[in-house]
């Protein structure tokens, strides 16, 4: 997996790690000036991801761990 490109913009360069719901990978965004680095989380067959933007608390956890953006793709 290591270089793939998926969805023709996120560079996986490193594994994170894995476990029943999915693989978690660090990319490089090639669509954004200076390639910042991203997380990018591969979903197990079975599983979906849902976020929900209206969870109490959620703009401040994102704050405090310095996450600007959720970006689906």
């Amino acid at each position: 997996m290591l270089g793939k490109i998926l969805g023709g913009r996120y560079q996986i360069i490193r594994h994170l790690g894995g476990g029943g719901f999915g693989t978690t990978f660090v990319a490089v965004d090639r669509h954004l000036p200076g390639n910042p680095q991203c997380v990018v989380k591969i979903p197990e067959r079975g599983h979906f991801i849902r976020l929900n933007f209206d969870v109490p608390g959620l703009r401040n956890l994102m704050q405090k761990s310095g996450i600007n953006s959720l970006k689906r793709m």
